[in-house]
Parts: structure tokens; C-alpha cells; sequence
């Protein structure tokens, strides 16, 4: 009965320290523009992305591997069937949240009837919902570190003395102790002074200054002014191959409205296949306002719809649209 007990508290306590090690880890994304997957793999659908210094929960403390699983972001929009929802709760037993509004889109989590979810908009029969903490994704683990939690840091334990350390120093000798006495100094004899002083020799006759040539003095040359060097930053990796205008803006925050639309195949460049256009007719209707790179599976997606979307915008040479390198993509209006 004893042993029974024993094994019983052992398989508690055994428990209780899974429990513990098995406590979400905070990890810190080390790279710009990281993707976080639907799916464990390089060829996955890209749900969002990530910069340097952002963070992340995971619930595998100990689970290694080329990819890790976090929960999903808040900074992320996922998707789930509009007939599932009823004033911001599930109403069946389990609802499928998925990456993108469509079943063509790989599940990321998955939410028992009556779970609160936070509604951000609709797109046709889709409903665009904040992440909830049952909603995973994946990151290469080679973009990412650990965060030791606060309170978890190892104590600093001194080392060992060593049996020299164990040997009482000698005291240091004071200032006055180094330097050495030194004997007073011993005043050398002064020579003695003469009784009058040498006569001083005649003074010579100054020599009478030369005679001004017409030959006048040379020109040293003006300095030659070196134009500054100007330095450009470098291109997103997408934009590999194109030349930055040296005369705009380069990598700043900015900000557009309008609708996504394709780019028209013949006239698309090599890095992009999106734009957003004017949809107001003072701002001319259909003119392009900027070319898009990034959360390409996002944008299929709202394809035709009025959006306001956020990143960092880029100027090539020869182009006369810039370039959105889109880090937040919000629809405004659905088609029609």
C-alpha cells in the first residue's frame, strides 16, 4: 500500500514538472519580413509577416526542428464561414479558422461553439476575425531566438577559489613607501663672473636687397570640388535586379487607399503582379497609385476590393509608380 502511494506521488510530482518545463516560450523574430505559414513547409501559404524584434508565443517548449509552431499574432487577419458565427460567438461544435477567406485556404485552428471572436470585417460569405490563442502558424526556427522569461535566469554561482586565491595578499605599500628617498641635491659652483664684458665685434654693413624680377609669382591651382558621394539603401530582395532613383525617397513608412487590382500581364514587371488603383474620379479613376510586394496570399485573395493598406515604399529608376512593400493590409469595401 506504501509502494502504491509512492508511485502515486511520484506520478504527480512527475506531472506537476511537466507542467512547468511545458510553459509557453517567448521567441524573437531576427529577421525583416519573416513569413509566418499555414503549414510546416518552405511551398506553404504565406498568412502574414514579421519584422526584426517582433514577438512570439509558442506552446512547444520542447519541440526542435526546422520550423516552430506560435500562436498566431494579433497584427494577423484570419478567416472563418460567416453561418458559423452568431453575434461574435461560435454556434456549432467546431468551426474551422482558416488563412484566407475560402476554403482553398489550409486550416489554422479550430474554435468550440460558443468561443468569443473579435470581428474585423466581411468579405462575401467570410467573416475576417483577430486570432485567438487556439489559431497556430509556423516560422523557420533559423529567423527566430529564445527569450529567457523573467525570474527563470540561472543564479550566478561565483567559481571556485582557487589555492592561489586562498593565500592572504600581501598589503600594497603606500605611496610614500614606493618612492624611493632621494639625497638631497648638491649645489654645483657657479662660474665666476667676468670682471668686464669682451668688447662686441663691429657691427657689418646690411647687404642692399635684391632688385624685383617682372617675373610674377605662380598661381597655385583651384581646388577641384568633389561631388558628395550619395549612398542608397539597399532593395527589398524581391526588387533584386532594379536600380533605386537617387533623386526620391527611399524606405519610408507610407500609406495608400484604393482598389487592388491585377497588373494587366504584358505591361506587369518581374517582381510584382498587384497594384492599387484610384477608384475616385478627381483622383482619376483607374490610374495606378502604387505597385505592391509581399503578403501575396492576402492579396489574391481581395482581389477587386477597396482596401487601405500600410508598408514601406521604394522608388526605381525608369518606373513612374513607386513600389509598397505591404506589411498591413485592411479591406474597406468588398466588390460588388
Amino acid at each position: 500500500m506504501a509502494s502504491a502511494r509512492r508511485i502515486g506521488l511520484l506520478v504527480v510530482l512527475a506531472l506537476a514538472s511537466r507542467s512547468v518545463t511545458a510553459a509557453p516560450r517567448i521567441l524573437r523574430v531576427t529577421g525583416d519580413r519573416v513569413c509566418l505559414r499555414a503549414q510546416p513547409a518552405p511551398a506553404a501559404e504565406v498568412v502574414g509577416q514579421m519584422m526584426a524584434g517582433d514577438l512570439l508565443t509558442t506552446p512547444d517548449h520542447d519541440a526542435t526542428g526546422e520550423w516552430v509552431r506560435v500562436v498566431a499574432p494579433a497584427s494577423i487577419d484570419l478567416w472563418i464561414y460567416s453561418e458559423l458565427l452568431r453575434d461574435g460567438r461560435i454556434t456549432v461544435n467546431k468551426a474551422q479558422v482558416r488563412g484566407g477567406p475560402g476554403l482553398q485556404f489550409k486550416r489554422v485552428g479550430e474554435l468550440a461553439r460558443e468561443t468569443p471572436v473579435v470581428v474585423r470585417g466581411t468579405l462575401g460569405d467570410w467573416t475576417r476575425i483577430a486570432p485567438t490563442p487556439e489559431c497556430h502558424l509556423w516560422i523557420s526556427r533559423a529567423y527566430t531566438t529564445p527569450l529567457l522569461p523573467t525570474g527563470d535566469a540561472p543564479p550566478v554561482v561565483p567559481p571556485p577559489a582557487s589555492p592561489e586565491s586562498t593565500v592572504a595578499a600581501a598589503p600594497l605599500p603606500s605611496a610614500a613607501a614606493e618612492e624611493p628617498s632621494v639625497p638631497p641635491a648638491i649645489p654645483e659652483p657657479l662660474p665666476e663672473e667676468p670682471v668686464s664684458p669682451p668688447p662686441a665685434p663691429p657691427a657689418a654693413a646690411p647687404l642692399p636687397a635684391p632688385e624685383p624680377t617682372a617675373a610674377a609669382a605662380p598661381v597655385p591651382p583651384a581646388p577641384v570640388a568633389t561631388p558628395p558621394v550619395i549612398t542608397l539603401p539597399r532593395l527589398p530582395p524581391l526588387l533584386a535586379g532594379y536600380t533605386p532613383d537617387a533623386h526620391r525617397t527611399q524606405n519610408q513608412p507610407a500609406r495608400f487607399t484604393g482598389l487592388l487590382a491585377r497588373i494587366h500581364y504584358a505591361t506587369a514587371p518581374g517582381y510584382s503582379g498587384y497594384q492599387i488603383v484610384a477608384d475616385a474620379p478627381r483622383r482619376g479613376r483607374g490610374e495606378p497609385l502604387c505597385r505592391l510586394i509581399g503578403l501575396e496570399g492576402q492579396l489574391q485573395a481581395l482581389v477587386g476590393c477597396q482596401v487601405d493598406v500600410q508598408g514601406t515604399i521604394w522608388h526605381l529608376a525608369g518606373e513612374p509608380a513607386p513600389v509598397l512593400d505591404a506589411r498591413r493590409l485592411l479591406m474597406l469595401v468588398a466588390p460588388p
